[in-house]
């Protein structure tokens, strides 16, 4: 067999592992060991400011031209008045996570270094992760998003459709690997084509930055904007707006029981989706800016990196905001995903991190009670569909 049909043969085994994996009980499915590839240590996780530049990217956010006139009645304007007053809630409330695993979400450096252990380099691999990550992120756990981010690695790297499945060109996606094929495929293809999305889609570009180690800005995704509506709230109480919430029926039960986890997290409770507006010609989401100021006002007083902020206030705050992300950082993930794949494929973990680094196969994903428990085992192509009815996402 040639070496490129070998690698071949490798990956649609994984694929296959991957389906298998899926329509077995969860109590049978592969579970990581323990053993790890990439270290996980604090030191490891402080040396990435040592490897990746930390380079200021706020200057990309998407501003209003003029901030009295913001979109949705200037539903920000209350907010924005109180910036400083929500960033020291803020921060009281995510600084007792300082130093802990909540803190290291996005320090990537012992990925740098365990790549390049294997003869990978380490800043294209990253480069391509980064993209391949935040592209497949939106409306995503962190567990699912790793997986497909593996799938769309793949796929690039053979040159095959991003959006279209590798084994079973009839169905929506490889099963396990549930992406959102209308939108996760083409902002994964601008990303690694380097295409300037923050504009339209700063949530996304922002996490590819923060991905890649970079921690001199904030991901300002669905639970960072609730935390900090949450932190307003609870310096004033019942003055949220009203164009915060879905309906007036929502609005009335904010009034009548205050900001609840389940008005925070309800599709049909607070409205967290960011608006835009056109500036100088071009639409642009001009509430993003003013809002990762929040969480950055909190990591200048708490003296750590924005990401981590960030990331403290994902996990501190995830039990009243919906995070259906378990707290586990990215090289967690990652080592747990290359652990089970060795295992199924019969091979070093080595060998799995150098194939994945170079793009030749996917991962497989961990097993437990995951998303076919859910929709159960009889169609696994039903994955998506129960996926899409899932909001409580990044």
């Amino acid at each position: 067999m040639s070496g490129l049909l070998k690698i071949l043969d490798e990956a649609i085994r994984v694929i296959g592992g991957r389906a298998d994996q899926m329509v077995t009980p969860a109590a049978r499915r592969l579970q990581p060991t323990g053993e790890r590839f990439f270290d996980e240590s604090t030191a490891a996780y402080d040396r990435t400011m040592d490897i990746v530049p930390q380079v200021d990217f706020r200057d990309r956010y998407p501003r209003p031209a003029d901030p009295s006139r913001m979109p949705l009645n200037n539903r920000m304007a209350p907010l924005m008045e109180a910036s400083s007053e929500i960033s020291e809630e803020l921060a009281r409330r995510t600084r007792p996570g300082i130093g802990t695993n909540s803190q290291y979400f996005y320090r990537t450096g012992p990925i740098y270094e365990g790549m390049e252990n294997v003869g990978v380099n380490p800043n294209a691999f990253m480069q391509r992760f980064g993209a391949t990550f935040a592209g497949s992120s939106p409306r995503t756990p962190t567990d699912r998003n790793l997986i497909n981010s593996t799938m769309l690695s793949f796929r690039d790297e053979m040159g095959l459709p991003l959006d279209r499945p590798v084994l079973n060109q009839d169905a929506i996606n490889d099963v396990g690997y549930g992406m959102i094929v209308n939108m996760h495929p083409g902002l994964t293809r601008r990303l690694l084509e380097g295409q300037d999305v923050f504009p339209t889609n700063p949530k996304p570009s922002s996490f590819e930055q923060n991905t890649l180690g970079n921690l001199a800005g904030t991901t300002a995704d669905t639970h960072n904007i609730r935390g900090s509506i949450m932190s307003f709230d609870a310096l004033y109480p019942g003055q949220v707006p009203r164009e915060w919430f879905h309906s007036n029926d929502a609005y009335r039960q904010y009034l009548d029981e205050g900001l609840s986890p389940a008005l925070l997290s309800s599709k049909t409770g607070l409205n967290d989706s960011l608006q835009s507006q056109t500036v100088r010609g071009q639409s642009a989401q001009v509430e993003y800016g003013p809002m990762a100021a929040i969480t950055e006002g909190a990591a200048d007083r708490l003296g750590i990196p924005y990401a981590d902020t960030q990331s403290l206030g994902w996990f501190g705050m995830g039990a009243d905001t919906g995070l259906a992300s378990e707290n586990k950082t990215i090289v967690q993930l990652l080592n747990d995903r290359i652990n089970v794949t060795a295992q199924y494929l019969g091979v070093p973990q080595e060998v799995v991190a150098r194939l994945y680094g170079e793009g030749k196969i996917p991962l497989l994903g961990v097993g437990g009670a995951g998303l076919m428990s859910m929709v159960g085992n009889q169609d696994p192509n039903a994955e998506l569909e129960a996926y899409l009815a899932g909001s409580n996402t990044q």
